[in-house]
């Protein structure tokens, strides 16, 4: 039991702790990220951060090559379009945010982009992963 829930924190905690991280900054009213120097700035946060969070879940989804990757990606892609807007209702309600479209559309391309990136590379990551947790907990698959 103990090597699960092991096993589970260190393929989860990841996803869980960045999409935790969204809706706090997301929570904050004013929140001013530095400044790129282009009007749709905010847009390639929001991509950047989402592709972080698409590669996070198909992680956890796939646990080191457990499940095919295409599982991986519906499952990235069934959850983190649904949490994006998600994301953008609740800052309706938060003074100082608004709900964009547009940032929710920059969102589902960065999970979008995240399924590119484990379509091309997801093996090789899931497997040079798995072996990290191998040798963290000594297991023998």
């Amino acid at each position: 039991m103990k090597g699960a829930l092991r096993e589970k924190i260190y393929w989860q905690l990841p996803a869980w702790l960045w999409g935790f991280f969204i809706f706090a900054l997301t929570s904050l009213p004013k929140l001013t990220p530095p400044s790129l120097g282009f009007e749709l700035e905010d847009k390639v946060y929001h991509f950047i951060v989402y592709a972080v969070l698409g590669l996070l879940i198909a992680r956890a989804a796939v646990q080191g090559g457990r499940e095919p990757l295409r599982s991986g990606i519906r499952r990235m892609l069934w959850i983190g379009i649904p949490l994006s807007f998600i994301d953008e209702v609740h800052q309706a309600f938060i003074p100082g945010r608004f709900c964009d479209g547009l940032d929710a559309l920059a969102d589902i391309l960065g999970l979008l982009l995240a399924a590119i990136i484990f379509v091309l590379w997801g093996s090789r990551l899931a497997e040079k992963d798995r072996s990290i947790y191998c040798n963290l907990v000594k297991c023998d698959t």
